[in-house]
């Protein structure tokens, strides 16, 4: 996995993808200095602390409703070493049970930045201890307590090229 400093600019990769329901994707190019890396770790875990289980409850939420930058394979965690192949069988439920990763979060915050996180960040967090910026942590519980996270055309601006795959 990249370790990308937290709240540095997200330069893994100039742009965006969101796969909608229906086939539907949306992309766009962000804006490097409006679009904050968070939970890029790499093989190390520089801030644990107690674990936020309403912030673990939000990042669950993302994990349900966003589908972002979606890779062909899976990364497990730096952190714990090597996984056994029978476990990467199990890519998808590991995905969504946030223990493997192969896409990424969005969370927008105050003054229109955007978060951008690896969907590993629950295990991150859960497993880890990992602590997460307080800013993005606010932005990512008031936004999956608004509702807004299961809409995810909210992420993406206006001027975004949309693709229908049938």
């Amino acid at each position: 996995m990249t370790r990308i400093k937290d709240l540095a600019p997200y330069r893994y990769s100039d742009t965006t993808t969101l796969q909608l329901p229906g086939s539907v994707y949306v992309s766009f190019r962000h804006a490097p200095e409006r679009t904050l890396a968070v939970g890029w770790l790499g093989n190390t875990c520089p801030s644990t602390g107690p674990v936020d289980g309403e912030l673990l409850d939000a990042i669950r939420e993302l994990l349900r409703h966003q589908r972002i930058s979606l890779t062909r394979g899976f990364h497990s965690c730096g952190i714990c070493g090597p996984v056994a192949w029978a476990d990467m069988q199990e890519g998808e439920a590991k995905v969504l049970a946030g223990e493997f990763g192969n896409g990424e979060l969005r969370v927008p915050g105050e003054g229109g930045v955007t978060y951008a996180a690896p969907v590993m960040l629950w295990h991150y967090v859960s497993a880890h201890g990992y602590r997460p910026p307080p800013a993005f942590a606010a932005a990512a519980k008031e936004f999956t307590a608004s509702g807004r996270h299961r809409d995810m055309t909210v992420l993406a601006p206006p001027d975004a090229e949309v693709h229908r795959f049938d």
